[in-house]
């Protein structure tokens, strides 16, 4: 009965634990805020998604997401230290880019009742 919500629980461990481990492991600019929106974990807690946006500075999400990920196995290794688990899971990194959107859509809203309130 507990097998279903262990992914659930563990996802929102590392969700709560992550931004400490990067800030530990990964070298991110000072001009940069990095957020983790999200953490997923397969059923079998063999891999764990982990979901981050950036706001502002001139490195982009995908070169964030490509340093990340080249430092997994020492996410991996803090993921073992800090939880008592038979297996712990392979992490992968994921930029979201749905804050980027979200401002972008909102810009061209603006954008859109700008020109009507001219015309």
């Amino acid at each position: 009965m507990d097998g279903p919500r262990r992914p659930l629980r563990l996802g929102a461990e590392l969700e709560r634990e992550m931004p400490g481990m990067i800030r530990d492991i990964a070298t991110i600019p000072n001009d940069m805020i990095l957020s983790v929106t999200g953490v997923t974990v397969s059923d079998d807690l063999s891999m764990a998604q982990v979901f981050f946006s950036v706001i502002g500075s001139e490195t982009s999400g995908e070169s964030v997401e490509r340093h990340l990920n080249k430092l997994r196995g020492k996410f991996r290794t803090a993921i073992a230290k800090r939880f008592v688990m038979r297996q712990h899971p392979e992490v992968r990194f994921n930029y979201d880019r749905t804050p980027a959107k979200a401002a972008r859509i909102e810009e061209l809203l603006k954008q859109a009742r700008n020109e009507e309130e001219g015309s």
